[in-house]
């Protein structure tokens, strides 16, 4: 649904705080849910990418397991 794709890990950060705001904005459930499945699938490829977990939990506000 959202461009997730990035070819730098800086790229990736900048659209994953992209994607948490338009996630943010949403008004119903399902449309979050949606957007949140795309904040989530970024995040996975930012960790696998060597992005630090808290940075990536801390822009989507989500708790880290670290």
């Amino acid at each position: 649904m959202l461009d997730i794709d990035f070819s730098t890990p800086e790229e990736g950060i900048l659209k994953l705080k992209k994607v948490v705001n338009i996630r943010n904005q949403m008004g119903g459930a399902m449309y979050w849910n949606f957007c949140e499945e795309d904040c989530l699938e970024l995040a996975y490829k930012l960790a696998v990418a060597g992005v630090d977990k808290q940075t990536i939990a801390s822009i989507g506000g989500w708790r880290s397991n670290k």
